[in-house]
């Protein structure tokens, strides 16, 4: 089985590993880019952000 993963500010998303963050960039890459670019701070890693804007959204759907 193919793992499908998509790159974002060369970082690389799995399905496996960010459902919710893939099923974005699969819908609009460039709004996710823009997003992430947006709460991207000066000294943060983009592997940081993906992780707390992954588990800041599986959150929301819980609730």
């Amino acid at each position: 089985m193919k793992k499908e993963t998509i790159t974002i500010l060369g970082e690389t998303i799995s399905k496996e590993h960010f459902p919710i963050l893939w099923k974005w960039a699969k819908r609009d890459q460039e709004g996710l880019e823009r997003r992430i670019q947006s709460d991207l701070r000066p000294s943060e890693k983009v592997s940081t952000l993906l992780v707390m804007l992954e588990l800041d959204l599986e959150e929301q759907e819980l609730k």
